[in-house]
């Protein structure tokens, strides 16, 4: 249904237009010598599951699936939303912002986009 809403469609084709999907690949398979009720499976977990060096150190990326829900429980029960790999960024925007190293391009395109694009790479982002 987040779909529905034309500002989280238009988020998922500029976050893929950026780069961000480079690392935080939108869609996997389970790998076919899994077990059998886990073999060849299409997921959503918007990672490639690498470690790469964002210059503030190595981290590994992680998984974008199931913000939307964390999100929520942390809204519910008045909790601070905390991003970045280690939970030390405050927004969405500040952890895009904190992505250097191998990921300094994807970051310099986050900052040519409009405002009202930024608005809706992050509506996407927390749609997931």
């Amino acid at each position: 249904a987040s779909y529905d809403d034309p500002m989280v469609a238009r988020g998922d084709v500029v976050f893929n237009e950026v780069g961000c999907g480079t690392c935080h690949l939108p869609s996997a398979r389970t790998r076919a010598d899994a077990p059998s009720h886990l073999r060849n499976i299409n997921i959503k977990p918007y990672t490639d599951m690498k470690v790469h060096d964002l210059g503030e150190g190595l981290f590994r990326t992680p998984p974008l699936w199931g913000l939307s829900h964390n999100i929520s429980i942390l809204d519910r029960n008045n909790r601070a939303e905390l991003y970045w790999h280690d939970g030390s960024s405050p927004s969405i925007e500040d952890a895009i912002n904190r992505h250097g190293g191998d990921a300094s391009a994807v970051r310099d395109n986050w900052n040519t986009l409009s405002g009202d694009d930024k608005a809706a790479v992050v509506k996407f982002i927390e749609s997931l």
